[in-house]
């Protein structure tokens, strides 16, 4: 994790969402690792934005705690594993829940969020999804739709149609036109750079191309 925090120094950064430390995923940390967790961040000076896990079967409320524990504002889910019985608890717990998009279209996100009628439900913006999906992400999914209102959130994510991952700006995710509009929308949420590796190297080379995107605007 050090090698990784560095990399986030470097490039400026002090604000961290999480989903595993040293292969581990931070949703099956116990307690007391995660006290040490939280205390190793905050002692570099880091805050931790969300908490988002890979797998296929995720415990939202054990989400929940873990997000608490390590005073995250918002915990990232896949649509499908979205249960509106936990909305109640996040509510109380002063958390976000956000969706983020995988391989569904840009309809079916809409209706899940708008079914959803709660304002501690939004979107996680994957704009490489919706390539997957083969659909345009900023022209389809965003400009032309109704995404746009429950948007909290986006990924720096770029690639194919096939799903391979690309640098930012080199794929057929619009980022450029997804950080232009929203920009001038005077978006507040969080602009997230995910390298798919996970490794140092790979960040901060996601990280360069999307500042070289940001210069180029």
């Amino acid at each position: 994790m050090d090698d990784l925090l560095k990399a986030l120094e470097d490039e400026g950064l002090s604000t961290v969402e999480l989903r595993a430390v040293d292969d581990r995923e931070v949703v099956d940390f116990a307690e007391g690792a995660l006290a040490v967790l939280r205390k190793t961040l905050e002692e570099r000076g880091f805050s931790v934005s969300a908490i988002s896990t890979k797998s296929v079967d995720p415990d939202p409320e054990q989400m929940l705690s873990v997000a608490k524990a390590l005073g995250a504002k918002a915990l990232v889910l896949p649509y499908d594993r979205f249960d509106p019985a936990c909305v109640k608890q996040a509510k109380a717990a002063g958390v976000e829940i956000l969706l983020e998009n995988r391989t569904e279209l840009p309809e079916q996100c809409e209706e899940v969020l708008a079914a959803a009628k709660s304002p501690v439900v939004g979107a996680a913006f994957n704009p490489l999804g919706f390539a997957i999906a083969g659909k345009r992400p900023f022209l389809k999914a965003y400009y032309k739709g109704k995404l746009k209102r429950f948007v909290r959130q986006l990924y720096v994510t770029d690639g194919t149609g096939e799903g391979e991952a690309t640098l930012p700006g080199q794929g057929n995710g619009e980022v450029k036109e997804l950080l232009s509009i929203l920009r001038c929308r005077s978006f507040d949420g969080f602009v997230t750079i995910r390298a798919e590796t996970g490794k140092p190297e790979a960040f901060k080379e996601s990280a360069k191309a999307f500042w070289k995107l940001l210069d180029s605007m």
